[in-house]
């Protein structure tokens, strides 16, 4: 039995009792018929009609009709006898033509046939579009050429190919669209796809206007079903892939070489990956890394408490910065400045965490050091202006007691009691001194010295006061270079640092030890100690085997009046005086300590150029005192009063006064009036400097003499320069300011002359 499929079929006979007949029989198979006319309106599976009815519905209409519909309209012709249904098969719009009167099993046949053809052209039909579809909805080129290497279809990727469309590209070959070499290349390749029947695959390169393209080919064997052969194509455009994976590889390699440490974990925190910055640094080999949490290399200076404040940072999707001590594989501590960023995936959860660590060891041991000087310089500062007030108020002390103990009966016990004064205030002078060492504000002559023989000597009155259990080892290098230094001051370094050593190996004894030797600091070495220069030193080095100094007190052993020891075993100026001596003579000081290991101190001093040879410079006084006239000029009322007395005792004609203003107008009104001024160096308003200069306006041979708590602020006035005859360092004793205004005095009547000389000459 035949199966029939139903459809919608329009009908139309010329005689109505025809298509009423027709009609009802299709009805009674399941179809559902309507007129011709309707089917614009509402679409048909066939068309059914009488050669008569063409005088109502002619070929043109019935063509548009079939060209209309999206698939296949089949149209069948009922024919007469008389009928010829090879001219209406011929006319392209008739399909099938049947005889009257009509059979209804070949009617149902023909039907049922055109019906089946309908639909399996529809479902073609449908599959072709969701194909067609589908291959033009790919982001990839997708083509076919026959065996002769033409273009015969192609989808609408092509932006490669300039501005070329699919239907401009249908027709051409590959030398048409492409360049030269790459369609050689493609025909080549097409070649080989139909001879090995199989896919193949290639790369090329186009050149564009925003750059290189890169392309991606596949090529596959089509076969159809007559036998001809055809070749399918797939081009991709992969140069945002390239251009990844150069930006991938570029990066990997980066992270390789670059000399900071990365490491990459997952969110548990299991390290992924490290480059080779971190094995130097961690002196761990990666693969002992891999798989394991960054808390191997924990060093315990860090509580859990900062690793738990670090964890809550990276977990809450924010990046941590700050300094990590960490342990290297051979236990050795070293600082790293960390980055921590969190990684996080398109949903913005966190996958992973990227941490970039820098070795900066040196760099904090450099800072911790540049800290200390600058915080040293600023107490030195401090102390330095205290020394100087402390020093105006020991001058009137020392002063006036002296002028006391000229006054009162020889034996008495009055002078005992100003003698034990004096030598109360000659200790506070001399600690005075030592806070002035430490603030590089002493007075101290410094010239070129072999320190080599003052070292040795200070080692013999060490040995002679160490213990039997403390032994020296002593290594000072043969040699003449020399340093810009005071030998008192060199001895008192030796020392305090000696005695120092000795207190830290006082319970259990050991080994103290002293070298000097020439070093050459070159830029790197340099870079390791603030204050270092490139350049020859002589590199002093004070050792011990004793208790050692904590890590913590280690920032502050050169501060004034700071010590470990206990009650009265020191004034914790030892030190402080030592950084001052040596720094004040551009050299530089540092320490290294381990608790129950020893303590290291390491002093460089620059190497200077000897003098050629040191004339005697010693003066054939005339005596103490004398009757020239002298202008003393200092801001404090006592002071100034105390010069005063004191000159006048010597037999000076002395004007003082408070007000350096007051002292120019006194010049400025008789410039002869006066033999020799003296003057404080730090005083409000005028200060000494300019007071000098302002002397020296006024009359040129005028001698001059300075006196300051400071010798930081007299550097300038060496030697008779900028027109300072003389230099007095306070607290002034009587015996030391009558040799020095004599000096002054006679110093400048041997100029005159000499002058007066070489006039009568010329």
């Amino acid at each position: 039995m035949v199966k029939v499929l139903h459809g919608n079929i329009a009908v139309s006979f010329f005689r109505p009792a025809d298509e009423r007949l027709v009609r009802e029989y299709l009805s009674s198979f399941g179809h559902r018929v309507v007129s011709v006319d309707d089917t614009e309106v509402t679409g048909v599976d066939l068309v059914l009609l009488d050669a008569p009815s063409t005088s109502k519905y002619d070929t043109g209409f019935l063509r548009r009709l079939k060209d209309a519909d999206p698939v296949f309209l089949p149209i069948i012709m009922a024919l007469d006898a008389r009928g010829s249904a090879t001219d209406w098969l011929n006319s392209g719009v008739i399909d099938d033509c049947l005889r009257l009167p009509l059979s209804k099993a070949e009617l149902v046949s023909r039907i049922n046939v055109f019906l089946r053809l309908r639909h399996q052209t529809k479902t073609l039909a449908e599959k072709s579009e969701e194909i067609r579809a589908l291959v033009n909805s790919s982001e990839d080129h997708i083509f076919m050429l026959n065996d002769e290497g033409v273009f015969i279809a192609s989808n609408s990727r092509m932006p490669h190919l300039g501005g070329l469309h699919s239907d401009d590209l249908v027709g051409r070959s590959l030398e048409e669209v492409l360049p030269a070499d790459i369609a050689g290349s493609l025909r080549r390749e097409c070649a080989e796809t139909l001879r090995s029947d199989k896919v193949r695959t290639l790369e090329y390169c186009l050149p564009g206007n925003a750059g290189v393209r890169h392309r991606h080919l596949t090529l596959f064997p089509v076969k159809l079903a007559d036998g001809r052969k055809r070749i399918g194509g797939i081009c991709r455009d992969t140069t945002t892939l390239v251009e990844t994976e150069k930006s991938r590889f570029l990066l990997a390699k980066t992270m390789e070489y670059t000399a900071e440490s990365v490491i990459i974990t997952d969110r548990d925190r299991k390290i992924i990956f490290v480059n080779a910055g971190f094995e130097k640094i961690s002196g761990y080999p990666r693969q002992e890394a891999l798989g394991r949490t960054p808390a191997f290399l924990r060093s315990g200076r860090h509580d859990e408490s900062f690793y738990q404040k670090l964890h809550r940072t990276i977990y809450a999707g924010r990046t941590w910065k700050g300094d990590i001590t960490n342990r290297r594989k051979d236990g050795k501590l070293y600082v790293i400045e960390a980055t921590i960023s969190p990684v996080f995936d398109e949903q913005g959860e966190i996958t992973h965490f990227v941490s970039v660590r820098r070795d900066v060891t040196e760099e904090r041991q450099f800072e911790k050091v540049r800290e200390r000087m600058q915080r040293l310089e600023a107490i030195g500062t401090l102390a330095g202006g205290i020394a100087h007030d402390f020093n105006n108020i020991l001058v009137p002390i020392m002063g006036y007691t002296e002028l006391c103990k000229d006054i009162v009966p020889p034996g008495s016990q009055l002078k005992q009691y100003l003698d034990q004064v004096l030598l109360a205030a000659d200790r506070a002078r001399e600690l005075v001194r030592q806070i002035l060492s430490f603030s590089r504000q002493a007075e101290r002559e410094k010239a070129p010295l072999d320190i080599r023989l003052v070292v040795k000597e200070a080692l013999k009155l060490i040995r002679a006061a160490l213990p039997a259990d403390i032994r020296i080892s002593q290594q000072i290098e043969p040699g003449n270079e020399c340093v810009l230094a005071d030998p008192t001051e060199i001895h008192q370094v030796i020392m305090n640092l000696c005695t120092n050593a000795q207190h830290a190996m006082a319970e259990k004894g050991g080994t103290l030890s002293v070298s000097l030797q020439v070093i050459n600091v070159d830029e790197r070495f340099a870079a390791t100690r603030p204050g270092l220069h490139p350049g020859p030193y002589l590199q002093l080095t004070v050792g011990d085997t004793g208790c050692g100094i904590p890590e913590e007190l280690q920032d502050r052993i050169f501060e004034p009046y700071f010590t470990t020891k206990e009650k009265d075993g020191g004034t914790g100026l030892g030190l402080a005086t030592v950084h001052g001596i040596v720094t004040g003579g551009g050299g530089v000081i540092s320490e290294r300590s381990k608790l129950h290991q020893g303590t290291v101190f390491e002093l460089y001093f620059p190497v200077v150029e000897p003098d050629a040879g040191h004339g005697d410079d010693t003066v054939t006084l005339r005596g103490p005192g004398g009757s020239e006239r002298i202008l003393f000029v200092d801001d404090e009322p006592m002071i100034a009063e105390l010069g005063k007395q004191m000159l006048g005792g010597l037999g000076y004609e002395v004007s003082s006064t408070t007000d350096p203003q007051a002292a120019l107008t006194l010049l400025g009104n008789n410039p002869d009036a006066f033999d020799l001024v003296i003057t404080d160096m730090t005083m409000p308003g005028i200060g000494g400097e300019k007071l000098v200069r302002e002397v020296r306006a006024i009359r040129q041979d005028l001698p001059i003499i300075v006196c300051s708590g400071s010798s930081e602020k007299m550097k300038g006035y060496r030697n008779g320069k900028d027109g300072v005859s003389q230099l007095l360092m306070k607290p002034i004793r009587l015996d030391d300011l009558a040799r020095t205004v004599r000096k002054a005095l006679d110093e400048q009547k041997t100029d005159n002359n000499v002058s007066a000389s070489v006039s009568k000459s010329a």
